[in-house]
């Protein structure tokens, strides 16, 4: 996710602003990015490629600027580890080993294929909107929801305290020196502005493509929404609001982001091969009022009162 002002596919927030649903091609988990979240990307051919290698030159411009406790966990993110603030309280031979605390700061996607690799990273530097992380990448539909993609893993985040300037000059540094510690000639950096980048067809036709509605929303996963224990999804389910007819049972297929199956009461067989992203609001769509109300309290579409966003 991305913060917008200008966005046309996202959450309005109170005040007036919108975060942006974006989707890159790396895939991996979901990101929520502002202006102190500083991206990076890598491209390099598959011999040369390496999960570990970019993260550690960002690893060693980070300790260059102070961040010292940076370093690269098995998951080939960007971790820092920190003393917990209540190490005062503990026997002093615990402290060395239960009083750490990690938190995850940069995170990595790829994308291979035949003629090139592909590694976006991200990087926490000064994000003024840590506290509200978890509304966004925690959905309410998350319980009900089995997907075929790979489910991302959650880790506690903090942001390094460095600014975005700073940081982008170091990594500069360490990548012109990581290549020609290797060999590479002329390795220099290149400053492409926004207009310059207009100008080229082909970044234009591939940034078209990534604000399409195509590529956000019907190139993604199948996944079933289901009110209860199934055969593929045994996981028990929260309690429904009473409010929802006390025998209501339902389960929704999608594959590509359109309706491919229902069953149970009050969904009509007309959902099928309808487009989810283009329901706006679900009690037009169904034959009982409250469980459309449901759906679009689950799904975060059609007309929402102010006490639906209590208890974030």
């Amino acid at each position: 996710m991305c913060c917008d002002a200008d966005a046309g596919d996202g959450i309005v927030l109170e005040d007036g602003n919108i975060v942006e649903l974006v989707r890159r091609r790396s895939g991996g988990g979901t990101v929520f990015h502002d202006l102190g979240n500083v991206n990076y990307s890598v491209l390099c051919p598959p011999a040369d490629f390496d999960r570990n290698k970019h993260a550690e030159m960002v690893v060693r411009a980070l300790r260059g600027l102070g961040a010292t406790a940076a370093r690269v966990n098995e998951r080939h993110d960007i971790v820092i580890d920190s003393p917990a603030s209540n190490s005062s309280a503990m026997e002093e031979e615990d402290k060395s080993t239960a009083q750490i605390r990690t938190f995850k700061i940069s995170g990595s996607a790829y994308k291979l294929t035949r003629q090139r690799s592909l590694h976006h990273g991200t990087c926490l530097l000064t994000s003024p909107n840590l506290g509200a992380v978890g509304r966004f990448l925690r959905s309410p539909a998350e319980p009900y929801i089995k997907a075929r993609g790979v489910a991302s893993v959650r880790s506690p985040i903090r942001n390094v305290g460095i600014s975005p300037l700073s940081f982008q000059m170091a990594v500069v540094d360490e990548f012109q020196a990581m290549y020609e510690e290797l060999g590479a000639d002329n390795v220099s950096a290149e400053l492409v502005s926004l207009s310059e980048a207009q100008e080229v067809p082909e970044l234009m036709k591939g940034y078209e493509e990534l604000r399409s509605q195509e590529w956000l929303y019907t190139q993604t996963p199948q996944f079933t929404l289901s009110t209860h224990p199934t055969a593929d999804d045994p996981r028990p389910r929260p309690a429904l609001p009473a409010y929802l007819p006390q025998d209501f049972r339902a389960e929704i297929t999608v594959r590509h982001g359109q309706i491919t199956a229902v069953s149970g009461g009050c969904l009509p067989e007309s959902l099928v091969s309808s487009y989810l992203h283009e329901i706006s609001d679900w009690r037009s769509e169904v034959d009982d009022e409250r469980v459309g109300r449901w759906l679009n309290e689950l799904l975060g579409v059609g007309v929402r009162s102010s006490s639906d966003n209590e208890g974030e």
